[in-house]
């Protein structure tokens, strides 16, 4: 399989989105039905992200916990139609507010720019670990520029303060956060020596 899809990599270069997509689906039916089936629905919710990003303005993305695009089976409309469904989970219930009061205009939305048709729109406050989880905001880039390396003797200052630390993750985080308070220092200093 793997020698397959190899083979395939090689000729993607140059191909258009929608060459590539073919490839895509071609790989896919050589993959056992369960994979394929995962593989499917993974590709189908980063349709979903892509059409949420597109549609909520700046402040909605970034209190957005997720969005799901499913139909669901046990509910019938009145041609016995399963319903679809927009279920958006969000941080704070101000933002499920105003997702409220834009719904119908999400719906058309969705139905103009993207032909999804949806029948009803779930909004909802996310709770406990999902809370916390913000899949559209973007990642702050270091925009820091520390120019100075800090000396090894500071760097075995903080090794011998890190020392005591259990956790892995805490000690990581602490002699991460030292180093760059240090280089941060020294950065200033050096940019406002001058200025006395």
């Amino acid at each position: 399989m793997l020698i397959w899809i190899k083979r395939k990599c090689c000729r993607w270069k140059g191909l258009t989105n929608m060459d590539l997509s073919r490839e895509l689906e071609a790989a896919l039916a050589h993959i056992d039905k369960d994979a394929a089936s995962e593989i499917r629905k993974a590709k189908r919710a980063g349709q979903v992200r892509d059409m949420w990003r597109e549609l909520a303005d700046e402040a909605i993305l970034e209190h957005t916990n997720g969005v799901y695009l499913f139909t669901d089976e046990d509910l019938r409309d009145a041609q016995g139609q399963a319903i679809r469904i927009l279920q958006v989970y969000v941080d704070e219930a101000i933002y499920a507010s105003e997702l409220n009061a834009q719904r119908e205009l999400i719906k058309w939305q969705l139905k103009e720019k993207f032909d999804e048709d949806i029948d009803e729109m779930r909004i909802s406050v996310s709770r406990s670990r999902y809370r916390n989880f913000y899949p559209f905001r973007e990642t702050e880039e270091d925009t820091n520029t520390f120019h100075h390396e800090i000396n090894s003797e500071d760097i075995a200052k903080v090794d011998e303060l890190a020392e005591n630390l259990d956790d892995v993750r805490i000690k990581r985080a602490f002699r991460e956060a030292m180093i760059s308070n240090l280089r941060w220092n020294q950065t200033f200093f050096e940019e406002n020596k001058n200025e006395n």
